[in-house]
């Protein structure tokens, strides 16, 4: 029997995903940083080039907040949600069925950072590179994805579209803040300071599916429609 989670996630990129959602914010970003990491790679300033390469990881999460921003929208304009409701599955497989698209987009914008910097770019590795790369980063996505649907199950409605905008670029700008104000730490011990971020963004993120299935209620989204 097919996932449900894989049959919404489906539905979600035929409606949501597009390449070009995923490649216009790779290059427009990355084109401006290029020059920057090259600079930061022939000054030898580890520090900087942590920060940028923290700063990047921003490239996934807008791509993620184009993909996913009419996640119940898109339903209730197209008088589909009644159907996508009743269906018996758990509201965790909506859920996350919905969110499917956004992180798949971000995962790929994600992966296309990563080649840049690692083979078209270069860069040096070590253990602060690869937690920012292949930790931050993915779980930026996952988070930023279930801070849109957290928001967009609470106020799913076109008048309520400027709530939940400023509710999910809110939860993302924090991440990013809080990691700006650990960079004097990471003076002392940069690892250190990207490990406090990434545990306390695994604790949003683990916060955020907790809201949304608080916020997920069924009987609000259908009367919405009618």
């Amino acid at each position: 029997m097919t996932n449900p989670i894989t049959i919404i996630g489906i539905k979600e990129m035929k409606t949501s995903l597009t390449f070009t959602r995923i490649l216009i914010p790779v290059l427009i970003i990355s084109s401006s940083l290029i020059p920057q990491i090259t600079s930061i790679i022939q000054g030898g300033d580890k520090l900087e080039l942590y920060s940028v390469l923290f700063l990047s990881q921003l490239i996934p999460v807008i791509i993620v907040y184009q993909v996913g921003t009419n996640v119940f929208l898109n339903e209730i304009r197209w008088k589909t949600i009644k159907s996508l409701l009743a269906t018996p599955i758990s509201d965790l497989d909506i859920l996350l069925g919905k969110g499917f698209a956004s992180i798949t987009a971000g995962l790929c914008g994600e992966a296309i950072l990563d080649l840049l910097f690692l083979f078209v770019l270069r860069i040096e590795t070590d253990a602060c590179v690869y937690l920012i790369l292949f930790g931050i980063g993915p779980l930026l996505v996952v988070y930023s994805t279930l801070l849109i649907v957290a928001a967009s199950a609470k106020f799913p409605v076109s008048e309520s579209y400027g709530k939940s905008s400023i509710i999910t670029l809110g939860g993302i700008m924090l991440v990013f803040l809080l990691g700006t104000l650990l960079q004097g730490i990471a003076h002392f011990n940069a690892f250190l300071s990207l490990l406090i971020v990434f545990l306390i963004v695994a604790s949003m993120t683990l916060g955020t599916l907790i809201l949304s299935l608080r916020f997920f209620n069924r009987e609000n989204l259908v009367i919405t429609q009618g």
